[in-house]
């Protein structure tokens, strides 16, 4: 069942590589029908890879350029490409001159554009990271600024009502100290009038005559 689905997966892959490269632009690619045969004969993509030390994946899209003559292979179950081997020793004198890469420095050569998408792809949301992140500093920033405002502000309220309250007892003293000197001074008056009317009723006592001369 593994290899029914490995099959089919691969059949899938096939159709969307032909889809491809009956895409390309102009029509001129190197697809030719199943009816045209090569009259030198045909190979796999992994021996053409091997012949132009190049990735399969550099023979399918050389295909798709037109560089080289391929047709699915009908007979296989996997639907895979066969390219021709005129086309291919074709190439292969057109690169005589050009130094071959190995096959790994092709297939990273290959893979570099889609590095490159993913490092920018990578920048871009480290760079909305950044954004964020620097918004959400400078909201931090002013909400510290705020509460330090707040801060100062109760403190100075926290201060003015202490020497209110400083004040207040210093006027409460100042009116005790004043309530106990008219206390003082009325104790004072009451026994000094106490000491007159006791001087006056002794005079009373006295007689007229004895008033008069001063007996």
């Amino acid at each position: 069942m593994c290899q029914e689905a490995l099959d089919s997966t691969n059949m899938v892959q096939g159709d969307m590589e032909a889809e491809s490269l009956n895409k390309s632009e102009g029509g001129s690619n190197g697809i030719t029908s199943g009816s045209q045969e090569s009259s030198s004969g045909w190979v796999t993509t992994t021996q053409a890879a091997k012949a132009l030390r190049v990735s399969s994946r550099a023979v399918r899209m050389f295909i798709e350029q037109g560089k080289l003559s391929g047709k699915l292979d009908q007979r296989s179950g996997k639907r895979s490409w066969l390219v021709s081997i005129d086309s291919l020793n074709t190439l292969r004198a057109q690169r005589v001159g050009e130094v071959p890469l190995p096959e790994e420095d092709a297939e990273v050569a290959e893979g570099v554009p889609e590095a490159i998408r993913y490092l920018a792809d990578r920048l871009e949301r480290r760079t909305t990271e950044a954004a964020e992140l620097r918004t959400r500093v400078e909201l931090t920033e002013r909400a510290e600024s705020t509460l330090q405002t707040e801060k100062d502000r109760l403190r100075e309220d926290l201060e003015r009502e202490r020497r209110e309250r400083q004040q207040e007892r210093e006027e409460r003293l100042k009116v005790q100290r004043k309530a106990e000197q008219l206390e003082q001074e009325r104790s004072q008056a009451q026994e000094e009038a106490q000491k007159l009317q006791a001087e006056l009723e002794a005079e009373r006592s006295k007689g007229f005559w004895r008033r008069l001369f001063g007996g």
